[in-house]
């Protein structure tokens, strides 16, 4: 039998880790989920709903490694989106001597 204590630990991890990975906090996920390997070695392996906790901590880590892979993608895709347009701003500004000759006031 699982103990409440045990299970709302468990299902408050769940709740924290979802938060930290939706709003890229990788480092404390990462922590939380160190911390919900130890809150697993507690569980009873035999137990019916030990067992379940376990398939959903598996789904639940899947979800995290899949949104971080999709939220890692579109951070490249933004900064190489970024770096071409830095690229081409660069390209059209004009030279020193060009720029000295714009603002000069003696013309």
């Amino acid at each position: 039998m699982l103990s409440p204590e045990l299970a709302n630990a468990i299902e408050r991890n769940f709740e924290d880790t979802r938060r930290a990975v939706q709003d890229r906090r990788y480092t404390e996920a990462q922590r939380l989920l160190e911390e919900q390997r130890f809150l697993f070695r507690k569980l009873d392996i035999e137990d019916r709903e030990a067992c379940e906790l376990l398939d959903q901590a598996r789904e639940l880590t899947n979800w995290a490694l899949m949104l971080a892979r999709v939220q890692h993608a579109h951070a490249e895709r933004a900064f190489a989106s970024l770096l071409k347009l830095k690229q081409l701003d660069a390209g059209y500004l004009p030279s020193a001597v060009c720029s000295a000759e714009l603002v000069s006031v003696r013309g």
